[in-house]
């Protein structure tokens, strides 16, 4: 009898934990709301996002249920609304802000219910303060604070990962629908930079006399052009300390380079390294450094300084000699739990200045208001033309993502998610995302400020995403879902005025497809989106407060790099496909690529885009480093000369196999009256047995050199006719 009387006793409490887990589930949960455990900081326009993860009863929403109050606990007059789907609550500040430098709180009481009539999973009491400059960290309790907030909201939004990743999709549904490249003007290449005076970093440099490249084995050749016959280099930079070099600058005699570095750190108040002890997990750390060669003699290169910063490299520009780098740094802080004397803070290292790295003071780390990302941004200036001028490194708490610089700012693009809802490895980076936070910093010279910030919706795809125009910034986004039935996903295109407030916007482009590159070419923007053809679309910015689509254009295929050709055209590098009909019914169609595809784009009539021309190349799996990297373009200009590296597959008539062709570069001239032409190639005979590209013989680059072409290897570099 007893033994019944527990076995019904316990299938009461399975049931009850059941019942109050599913009630508990379908109990909606918010984010977008600030960890209590550390102080919110916010700017006096600050507008709150909250996103739930079920639709909620718009009548629940009233003064009593969602309020802000002062430090006098009075109430505010914050605007409140609820979007269409009912899963986005947004509270905007009063008419004249916050006032600086005051404390509010943020309330969310369970008089605010679903619309199945479910109070939410807690109430919810935010406390805020308002700054109109940065704030400093102030301490290591204060970063302890900060991340241990992190931590516990991470955990709260892996228990409501499915719940999002549902409601997400079905909130997205209600949505209403420069440079010359490799081109110089003293008769040699150039970097193909995107914004004129703004250089950037490659793998491949030259100043007319000299070849400088990254080989595939950690060394930097010099080679002196003017021997054809042998190119064998002058000198080599030999790295021995585990240190890897991926970037190079050249600035007259200075050379630049940047790569990065795995060390381990002992502690200040124990000489062992932390690997060592056995309760603690060991300290390592990846770091950026940059190092500081004078080739004034190319054969015998001078290390003259080194500086370095902690996290691995975002991206690097030189404007006239001064270089900025930028790392980002996510500390291991998940380990708090089992350890409260993790270091959270970044290192930096002055050559100059030390022989180790340092972590950053506390006192010298800006808090960015109005975000929880849980990294690093540092952002390293320094005058490469001055042996002891001063490395100055800007550390900020709560940023990252994509970098676009023009002569007088540096901004970086974060996406936001909740959740990115398609596999990582078809999403790309920060696209899908909900909204992306935008930083805007001055520079000048070797300093660095924080300026302001900005948010859109949606995420960003890469620089060229981006682009400074007139005292406005442009950004082009893709938000929602573009993967499998419930394609809901969107593309915008913003403009922010210098103060990074949106003033204009044209939204809703493309339902159910991503943007695969944008280019911005004066006061016009150009955007290439694709599910199964390509809509390339040209928006007219010339009013930034209300910029219009003045025409569109579908092609198969889809460009991933665009290019000016000249005002009037424009040439896109990408992929050619075809569509195949889905062999399960009430599946969407299959898209097929079938080979490398150049664009001619006539412009002329900016209602009327038109495709002037387009060639094929290779088959199903050919393609070029140009697809993901545009510093692999080679332009000359006078003779009207495109190249770049290529892999050539074809398919199996058989099998439908991919067969490997050959690797390569080959060159076009590409005119608006020719159209695209083959000017040369360069490709290596096909090995007997050989079934792949081999790497270490691929072509890297192309560049010129008066009349003669080179072509840069990881392991050689050879020359060749220059087409004329």
């Amino acid at each position: 009898m007893n033994r019944k009387r527990w076995l019904l006793l316990s299938l009461f409490v399975i049931l009850s934990a059941g019942l109050w887990a599913g009630v508990y589930f379908m109990q909606p949960a918010v984010s977008g709301l600030a960890g209590s455990s550390a102080p919110a900081y916010v700017f006096k326009d600050k507008v709150w996002n909250l996103n739930f993860t079920k639709p909620m009863d718009a009548s629940t929403i009233t003064e009593d249920s969602v309020f802000v109050q002062n430090e006098e606990s009075e109430r505010v007059p914050v605007t409140v609304s609820l979007d269409d789907a009912g899963t986005v609550l947004t509270v905007t500040a009063p008419e004249d802000g916050y006032t600086n430098l005051q404390k509010y709180t943020l309330h969310l009481s369970d008089d605010l219910k679903s619309k199945l009539g479910l109070g939410i999973r807690d109430e919810q009491v935010v406390a805020f303060e308002v700054v109109d400059e940065l704030p400093a960290a102030d301490s290591t309790d204060y970063l302890k604070q900060y991340f241990t907030a992190i931590l516990d909201k991470q955990k709260t939004q892996d228990l409501d990962y499915n719940a999002f990743s549902e409601e997400s999709e079905s909130a997205a549904d209600t949505a209403e629908s420069s440079s010359d490249a490799m081109g110089g003007d003293d008769g040699y290449s150039e970097t193909n930079n995107q914004v004129d005076g703004v250089n950037e970093a490659d793998v491949v440099q030259t100043d007319g006399e000299f070849i400088y490249h990254i080989t595939g084995n950690q060394l930097v050749h010099i080679v002196e052009v003017g021997a054809r016959e042998s190119m064998e280099p002058v000198s080599a930079i030999n790295f021995e300390d585990e240190f890897y070099p991926s970037q190079l600058f050249l600035k007259e005699d200075t050379l630049i380079v940047i790569g990065d570095k795995w060390m381990t750190r002992a502690y200040p108040d124990q000489e062992k390294p932390r690997e060592s002890r056995e309760s603690q997990p060991a300290a390592d750390m990846s770091v950026t450094i940059a190092k500081i060669y004078s080739v004034s003699d190319p054969a015998k290169p001078e290390l003259i300084r080194e500086a370095g910063a902690e996290g691995y490299f975002n991206s690097a520009r030189m404007i006239d000699s001064h270089l900025y780098f930028v790392t980002t740094f996510s500390p291991n802080f998940w380990l708090l739990e089992e350890d409260p004397d993790v270091e959270l803070r970044p290192h930096t290292w002055d050559s100059k200045g030390g022989e180790s790295f340092e972590p950053v003071a506390a006192a010298d780390i800006s808090i960015i208001p109005e975000n929880e990302q849980g990294e690093y941004a540092l952002i390293t200036a320094v005058d490469v033309s001055t042996p002891d001028s001063e490395v100055t490194t800007e550390t900020y708490l709560g940023t990252g993502g994509q970098l676009y610089m023009s002569e007088k700012s540096l901004y970086l693009a974060t996406s936001n998610g909740p959740y990115t809802i398609m596999p990582i490895d078809i999403m790309p980076a920060g696209q899908g995302a909900s909204e992306t936070t935008i930083y805007k910093f001055d520079i000048d010279g070797s300093s660095v400020d924080f300026s302001s910030q900005g948010t859109v919706k949606g995420g960003v795809l890469n620089q060229f995403s981006m682009d400074e125009h007139d005292g406005h910034f442009r950004i082009a986004t893709s938000e929602g879902n573009t993967f499998g039935n419930n394609r809901n996903s969107l593309n915008h295109l913003f403009i922010l005025n210098d103060r990074m407030e949106q003033v204009g916007s044209v939204e809703g482009l493309a339902k159910g497809e991503r943007i695969y590159s944008a280019r911005f070419m004066g006061d016009k923007a150009y955007m290439v989106t694709f599910r199964e053809t390509d809509p390339l679309f040209v928006i007219d910015t010339a009013n930034p407060e209300a910029p219009e689509v003045l025409g569109e254009l579908k092609i198969p295929g889809f460009s991933t790099y665009l290019h000016p050709l000249d005002e009037n055209h424009l040439i896109g590098f990408g992929v050619d496909t075809e569509v195949m009909k889905s062999e399960s019914a009430g599946d969407p169609p299959q898209v097929r690529q079938t080979g490398m595809k150049i664009s001619l784009f006539d412009i002329t009539d900016f209602s009327n885009p038109k495709e002037k021309d387009t060639e094929i190349i290779g088959g199903p799996g050919t393609f070029s480093t140009l697809m993901h990297d545009h510093k692999a373009l080679f332009h000359h200009k006078e003779r009207n000369l495109f190249g770049f590296p290529i892999v050539m597959y074809d398919e199996k008539t058989d099998t439908n196999e991919m067969n490997f062709v050959s690797q390569g570069a080959l060159l076009y001239t590409i005119t608006k009256n020719n159209g695209i032409q083959l000017a040369s190639e360069i490709m290596d005979e096909k090995q007997s047995g050989q079934q792949y590209e081999d790497w270490d013989s691929q072509i890297q680059r192309l560049l010129y050199i008066g009349d003669t072409l080179y072509s840069v290897r990881a392991n050689k570099v050879e020359s060749h006719d220059l087409p004329e």
